[in-house]
Protein backbone atom coordinates (compact mmCIF):
# COMPACT_ATOMS: atom_id res chain seq x y z
CA UNK A 1 0.00 0.00 0.00
CA UNK A 2 2.75 2.41 0.96
CA UNK A 3 4.66 1.85 -2.27
CA UNK A 4 1.55 2.34 -4.40
CA UNK A 5 0.52 5.48 -2.51
CA UNK A 6 4.01 6.89 -2.80
CA UNK A 7 4.08 6.23 -6.55
CA UNK A 8 0.75 8.07 -6.93
CA UNK A 9 2.03 10.98 -4.83
CA UNK A 10 5.23 11.27 -6.86
CA UNK A 11 3.22 11.21 -10.11
CA UNK A 12 0.72 13.77 -8.80
CA UNK A 13 3.49 16.11 -7.59
CA UNK A 14 5.40 15.86 -10.87
CA UNK A 15 2.25 16.49 -12.87
CA UNK A 16 1.28 19.43 -10.68
CA UNK A 17 4.73 20.92 -11.15
CA UNK A 18 4.46 20.45 -14.92
CA UNK A 19 1.02 22.11 -14.98
CA UNK A 20 2.22 25.07 -12.91
CA UNK A 21 5.43 25.51 -14.90
CA UNK A 22 3.88 25.00 -18.35
CA UNK A 23 3.69 27.88 -20.78
CA UNK A 24 0.32 29.61 -20.72
CA UNK A 25 -0.60 28.50 -24.25
CA UNK A 26 0.16 24.89 -23.28
CA UNK A 27 -1.83 24.92 -20.05
CA UNK A 28 -4.74 26.68 -21.79
CA UNK A 29 -5.06 23.68 -24.14
CA UNK A 30 -6.41 21.57 -21.30
CA UNK A 31 -9.74 22.22 -19.67
CA UNK A 32 -9.92 22.33 -15.87
CA UNK A 33 -11.68 18.97 -15.81
CA UNK A 34 -8.82 17.35 -17.70
CA UNK A 35 -6.29 18.84 -15.31
CA UNK A 36 -8.26 17.63 -12.30
CA UNK A 37 -8.58 14.22 -13.93
CA UNK A 38 -4.83 14.02 -14.43
CA UNK A 39 -4.08 15.09 -10.88
CA UNK A 40 -6.52 12.82 -9.11
CA UNK A 41 -7.91 10.00 -11.20
CA UNK A 42 -4.75 9.29 -13.16
CA UNK A 43 -2.65 9.35 -10.00
CA UNK A 44 -5.01 6.80 -8.48
CA UNK A 45 -4.68 4.70 -11.63
CA UNK A 46 -0.91 4.71 -11.08
CA UNK A 47 -1.57 3.53 -7.52
CA UNK A 48 -3.82 0.72 -8.76
CA UNK A 49 -1.25 -0.24 -11.37
CA UNK A 50 1.49 -0.59 -8.76
CA UNK A 51 -0.81 -2.69 -6.55
CA UNK A 52 -1.72 -4.92 -9.48
CA UNK A 53 1.93 -5.26 -10.45
CA UNK A 54 2.80 -6.40 -6.93
CA UNK A 55 -0.15 -8.83 -6.94
CA UNK A 56 1.02 -10.16 -10.31
CA UNK A 57 4.51 -10.73 -8.90
CA UNK A 58 3.00 -12.61 -5.95
CA UNK A 59 0.88 -14.73 -8.28
CA UNK A 60 3.91 -15.44 -10.50
CA UNK A 61 5.88 -16.72 -7.50
CA UNK A 62 2.99 -18.96 -6.42
CA UNK A 63 2.40 -20.24 -9.97
CA UNK A 64 6.11 -20.87 -10.46
CA UNK A 65 6.26 -22.85 -7.23
CA UNK A 66 3.18 -24.91 -8.15
CA UNK A 67 4.55 -25.58 -11.65
CA UNK A 68 7.91 -26.64 -10.23
CA UNK A 69 6.20 -29.09 -7.86
CA UNK A 70 3.97 -30.37 -10.69
CA UNK A 71 6.98 -30.79 -12.99
CA UNK A 72 8.81 -32.74 -10.32
CA UNK A 73 5.83 -35.11 -10.02
CA UNK A 74 5.00 -35.47 -13.74
CA UNK A 75 6.76 -33.38 -16.40
CA UNK A 76 4.56 -34.68 -19.24
CA UNK A 77 1.29 -33.95 -17.46
CA UNK A 78 2.59 -30.52 -16.44
CA UNK A 79 3.39 -29.67 -20.09
CA UNK A 80 -0.10 -30.78 -21.11
CA UNK A 81 -1.76 -28.65 -18.41
CA UNK A 82 0.32 -25.59 -19.33
CA UNK A 83 -0.53 -26.03 -23.03
CA UNK A 84 -4.24 -26.32 -22.22
CA UNK A 85 -4.17 -23.25 -19.99
CA UNK A 86 -2.37 -21.14 -22.58
CA UNK A 87 -4.74 -22.33 -25.31
CA UNK A 88 -7.78 -21.57 -23.16
CA UNK A 89 -6.46 -18.19 -22.00
CA UNK A 90 -5.81 -16.76 -25.47
CA UNK A 91 -9.51 -16.18 -26.27
CA UNK A 92 -9.88 -14.39 -22.94
CA UNK A 93 -7.75 -11.53 -24.23
CA UNK A 94 -10.96 -10.19 -25.81
CA UNK A 95 -12.13 -9.37 -22.26
CA UNK A 96 -9.03 -7.27 -21.68
CA UNK A 97 -9.41 -5.41 -24.99
CA UNK A 98 -13.03 -4.63 -24.13
CA UNK A 99 -12.03 -3.39 -20.68
CA UNK A 100 -9.27 -1.25 -22.18
CA UNK A 101 -11.64 0.39 -24.68
CA UNK A 102 -14.23 0.88 -21.95
CA UNK A 103 -11.65 2.47 -19.69
CA UNK A 104 -10.82 5.03 -22.34
CA UNK A 105 -14.52 5.84 -22.73
CA UNK A 106 -14.90 6.00 -18.97
CA UNK A 107 -12.09 8.53 -18.76
CA UNK A 108 -13.77 10.71 -21.40
CA UNK A 109 -17.09 10.58 -19.54
CA UNK A 110 -15.41 11.50 -16.24
CA UNK A 111 -13.55 14.37 -17.89
CA UNK A 112 -16.87 15.60 -19.28
CA UNK A 113 -18.40 15.55 -15.80
CA UNK A 114 -15.43 17.37 -14.29
CA UNK A 115 -15.47 19.94 -17.10
CA UNK A 116 -19.16 20.55 -16.45
CA UNK A 117 -18.54 21.03 -12.72
CA UNK A 118 -15.56 23.30 -13.34
CA UNK A 119 -17.71 25.44 -15.66
CA UNK A 120 -20.68 25.48 -13.27
CA UNK A 121 -19.01 26.39 -9.99
CA UNK A 122 -17.91 29.95 -10.85
CA UNK A 123 -21.43 30.71 -12.15
CA UNK A 124 -23.49 29.02 -9.46
CA UNK A 125 -24.76 32.36 -8.18
CA UNK A 126 -25.93 33.23 -11.69
CA UNK A 127 -27.74 29.91 -11.94
CA UNK A 128 -29.62 30.74 -8.74
CA UNK A 129 -30.42 34.29 -9.82
CA UNK A 130 -31.75 33.11 -13.19
CA UNK A 131 -33.58 30.11 -11.72
CA UNK A 132 -31.61 27.52 -13.67
CA UNK A 133 -31.32 24.96 -10.87
CA UNK A 134 -33.59 22.42 -12.56
CA UNK A 135 -31.69 22.65 -15.85
CA UNK A 136 -28.36 22.21 -14.06
CA UNK A 137 -29.67 19.24 -12.09
CA UNK A 138 -30.75 17.62 -15.36
CA UNK A 139 -27.38 18.34 -16.98
CA UNK A 140 -25.56 16.84 -14.00
CA UNK A 141 -27.84 13.81 -13.84
CA UNK A 142 -27.33 13.10 -17.55
CA UNK A 143 -23.55 13.21 -17.19
CA UNK A 144 -23.58 11.22 -13.98
CA UNK A 145 -25.89 8.60 -15.47
CA UNK A 146 -23.53 8.20 -18.45
CA UNK A 147 -20.63 7.72 -16.04
CA UNK A 148 -22.63 5.27 -13.92
CA UNK A 149 -23.59 3.20 -16.96
CA UNK A 150 -19.98 3.13 -18.15
CA UNK A 151 -18.79 2.05 -14.69
CA UNK A 152 -21.45 -0.67 -14.43
CA UNK A 153 -20.60 -2.05 -17.88
CA UNK A 154 -16.91 -2.23 -17.01
CA UNK A 155 -17.66 -3.79 -13.62
CA UNK A 156 -19.87 -6.42 -15.27
CA UNK A 157 -17.19 -7.34 -17.82
CA UNK A 158 -14.43 -7.32 -15.19
CA UNK A 159 -16.63 -9.47 -12.94
CA UNK A 160 -16.74 -12.14 -15.63
CA UNK A 161 -12.99 -12.49 -15.84
CA UNK A 162 -12.50 -14.15 -12.43
CA UNK A 163 -15.16 -16.85 -12.82
CA UNK A 164 -14.09 -17.60 -16.40
CA UNK A 165 -10.45 -17.95 -15.34
CA UNK A 166 -11.45 -20.21 -12.46
CA UNK A 167 -13.52 -22.46 -14.70
CA UNK A 168 -10.67 -22.64 -17.23
CA UNK A 169 -8.19 -23.33 -14.42
CA UNK A 170 -10.28 -26.14 -12.99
Amino acid sequence: QRLSMRAADVYRAALHEALVDAALRESARYHHGQQQNLLHIEANRIRSFVLQLLKLAETAVIAGTVLAIMAAISPGLTALVVALLVGAALPLTAFFRTIHRGSLGRMDVRIGLMNYLAELMPFLTTVHVLGGQRRERERFQARYLAMFRQDMRLAWIAGLIGPVFHVVGV
